[in-house]
């Protein structure tokens, strides 16, 4: 009788713990946090060198502008999809809370630098500017909260990859 009672009502599933969450987050990131970040220092690269040249006094051309552009919203949408991975792992509903603040941040960053770029691609680099501003006030929230997460191959630092390098910050 007992046996079929759990046959017919087999118990829940255990309720992920935090160090389950972790597992399944360093594997994602060891996954798709190169990526990112070969993209936001590519993007950080084409940027850096339009500003060079600018302050060098030599023409900036419109297709270079678009071309570097093109890379920023590409970086933006690359780590967007970085943190959905992230979400699709299931939360310890005590940590979902401070889960999700993080991914909350990364994900309104990488809105950001999609839209950032695709000013740039547009032609109107003025209409990049509150968007660059935020990715700039929000990485360090981001990277603390990441990394109160505890889960080092997860933090990655937009400064030393090249999101917030467009900034000249």
């Amino acid at each position: 009788m007992i046996a079929l009672y759990f046959a017919c009502n087999p118990p829940p599933d255990p309720t992920p713990t935090m160090d389950d969450w972790r597992i399944e987050a360093t594997a994602v990131c060891e996954k798709e946090a190169g990526p990112v970040a070969s993209k936001w220092e590519a993007a950080r690269k084409a940027f850096k060198k339009l500003a060079d040249d600018g302050e060098a006094g030599l023409p900036v051309d419109a297709g270079d502008i678009s071309a570097a552009g093109r890379q920023y919203e590409d970086a933006g949408n690359t780590f967007r999809a970085y943190i959905g991975s992230l979400r699709d792992i299931e939360q310890p509903p005590a940590q979902a809370k401070r889960i999700n603040e993080a991914l909350d941040i990364g994900s309104e960053i990488a809105s950001a630098m999609a839209i950032a770029g695709r000013a740039f691609i547009d032609g109107k680099p003025e209409d990049a500017k509150p968007e660059l501003i935020y990715i700039g006030e929000h990485e360090k929230p981001y990277v603390d909260r990441m990394a109160a997460l505890d889960v080092p191959r997860c933090v990655t630092k937009p400064s030393e990859q090249g999101a917030s390098g467009a900034l000249g910050s």
